[in-house]
């Protein structure tokens, strides 16, 4: 039986089959390995992606950062600008006020010089009626005075020629000399009144003269108030040139600012686009991911399906199928675990890039209010250079004001010199004219004697 040859052939045939078997295993053994080689080498080139992934992270993090950057820079820009905004706004509101009290000085001083000037007139007025009524006294006593001595010298004439009635010239004479008497104490009583008028003269001469000084006082102190309140109009065109030159320094560093605002925004547009961009390639990217780990399921599923029917055949290498079913298990479930991890990773970065997509869309709407407010403080700015140029008007005409009346007070100050001239030409008559009617008064008393 042992010796039977269809035993020995049907034995032979079976070992031929065994060690076809075997030979079959050992070619699946082989391609299991390949596969798994081809696994750990996918395995390799998801954790260059993964790697690729953060790398990408990373930049948007520094873009990230990079624009939060430039928002603080705006911010602080924004800060600075609004603090200078308002440092300038106090200076002009203080510019305005002092600007305000000079003129309201500068008109109570013009208010003061033209009362000043009022009674100055009123004065000069006063002064001039009473001189014209004592020079028509004084004529009205030299022409009764003249006209008695004529009367006098008519009277004596007449005696002179009347040498026929002595006795009517000598009672005449008598008479006369009573008369003349009388006269005498007349004229001395004209010549005390005269006296009175002459020291009146005096004292008006006097008074004017004090009124001359304080007249000269005045003009002296006008023309001081007037050279120093030019002297503050020039210190305040000064000022107003130099408030100018600010305001136009503070236009262009305005119109800097915009411009550098605008770059700013163009660059958080440009950011803005790059983001999308980027969120667009990695939403791609995730995709492609996903189609790729969903392809390499199948595949690692199909190919667990046939690990599953190739144990029923592979008892005898049940361990070593074992060991590599566990350490694809464990491939496959930290493959889930970095899937998991990556869908996590990538709704938060979803998350985040949204909430920064709607930071930035509200960091454009602030930096456009901020523009809108910008150009209505240019607008305001030059407001008020228009307002300082109406005030630098304004003082120009009140300087030219100024001028103007110390012109008139200069003529009013030539007309004075001319009167007080004419009062001492009329002073200088009036003294001739005394001592004319002294002489006279003595001779006639000489006559009288005789």
């Amino acid at each position: 039986m042992a010796n039977d040859p269809h035993i020995i052939a049907h034995n032979r045939s079976e070992l031929q089959k065994i060690k076809e078997e075997r030979l079959q295993e050992e070619n699946r053994v082989a391609l299991l390995h390949k596969e798994a080689a081809h696994l750990a080498a996918q395995k390799e080139d998801l954790e260059v992606e993964r790697i690729l992934i953060a790398q990408s992270q990373s930049q948007l993090k520094a873009k990230q950062e990079e624009v939060a950057h430039l928002q603080a820079t705006v911010e602080e820009s924004k800060k600075a600008f609004a603090e200078e905004k308002e440092n300038h706004l106090r200076q002009i509101k203080e510019e305005k006020q002092s600007i305000a009290q000079s003129t309201e000085s500068l008109s109570e001083r013009e208010v003061a010089l033209e009362r000043k000037l009022s009674q100055f007139q009123e004065e000069r007025s006063q002064w001039e009626k009473q001189t014209d009524f004592e020079r028509k006294q004084f004529q009205n006593a030299q022409e009764q005075f003249e006209q008695k001595r004529s009367r006098e010298e008519n009277e004596a004439f007449a005696r002179k020629k009347s040498l026929k009635a002595q006795e009517d010239f000598q009672q005449q004479k008598e008479e006369l000399l009573s008369k003349r008497e009388a006269q005498v104490l007349q004229l001395e009583e004209q010549a005390r009144e005269l006296d009175n008028q002459t020291n009146r003269l005096q004292k008006g001469l006097e008074d004017l003269r004090n009124l001359e000084k304080e007249f000269q006082t005045a003009v002296s102190e006008f023309a001081n108030r007037k050279e120093t309140e030019l002297s503050e109009i020039e210190k305040t065109r000064f000022h107003l040139k130099e408030r100018e030159d600010r305001l136009n320094s503070l236009e262009a560093d305005l119109k800097e600012r915009t411009e550098q605002l605008n770059q700013h925004q163009e660059q958080l547009e440009i950011d803005q686009d790059t983001l999308s961009v980027q969120r667009e390639e990695h939403h791609a990217e995730v995709s492609k991911f996903e189609q790729d780990y969903s392809n390499k399921q199948r595949e690692l599923e199909e190919k667990l399906h046939k690990l599953e029917l190739d144990q029923s055949h592979l008892q005898n290498e049940r361990q070593v199928f074992d060991q590599d079913q566990e350490r694809l298990v464990a491939e496959w479930d930290s493959l889930e675990q970095m899937n998991l991890d990556f869908a996590k990773e990538t709704e938060a970065r979803t998350a985040e890039l949204d909430e920064r997509e709607s930071e930035l869309i509200k960091m454009q709407a602030s930096s456009e209010a901020q523009r809108n407010q910008l150009e209505a403080m240019s607008l305001q700015l030059k407001a008020a250079k228009k307002h300082l140029k109406v005030l630098q008007f304004n003082a120009q005409i009140r300087q030219q004001e100024l001028r103007t009346r110390s012109s008139e007070l200069n003529v009013e100050k030539t007309r004075v010199k001319n009167s007080k001239l004419a009062l001492n030409k009329e002073k200088t008559r009036m003294n001739t004219r005394d001592k004319k009617i002294r002489e006279l008064a003595k001779s006639f008393l000489e006559v009288t004697r005789d």
